[in-house]
């Protein structure tokens, strides 16, 4: 099986250098004909082992289609966030799963990791606020 680097070691090698299908298959390692497909630009395909199972969506999905569904009907402002989706999942059915959907990064939250938080008012990078101080903390 031909990797990304490899396929554009192939390619570079043709093209740039001007090899043959036979060198290049011997400097790589490839049969001929994988060569030649990687030089016609068939580019390798993605193929998955196994079906990834969802047990999650298997237990609530339906619920979560039909407020979904139920929410397009309603103005904008009123749908359905994920945190609510999620709130009402551990109140009405006992859900016991985690959010992992990035929520909990509000104002009153860390935010996500290797991210540092400004305070202070105004824009960033405007030079400071009304409090005075450095902006930075």
């Amino acid at each position: 099986m031909v990797n990304m680097d490899q396929y554009e070691l192939i390619r570079t090698s043709q093209r740039v250098y001007k090899k043959s299908i036979r060198r290049i298959a011997r400097e790589t390692g490839h049969a001929r004909n994988t060569v030649r497909k990687v030089l016609s630009g068939q580019e390798p395909k993605y193929r998955r082992k196994k079906v990834a199972v969802c047990r999650v969506t298997d237990t609530v999905g339906s619920v979560v289609e039909q407020w979904l569904e139920a929410d397009r009907e309603s103005p904008r402002k009123q749908r359905h966030t994920s945190r609510r989706i999620y709130t009402r999942l551990v109140e009405e059915y006992r859900f016991q799963g985690s959010r992992i959907d990035g929520a909990g990064m509000g104002p009153g939250s860390e935010g996500p990791v290797g991210v540092e938080r400004r305070s202070g008012g105004g824009a960033a990078g405007s030079g400071g606020g009304t409090r005075g101080g450095s902006g930075l903390g």
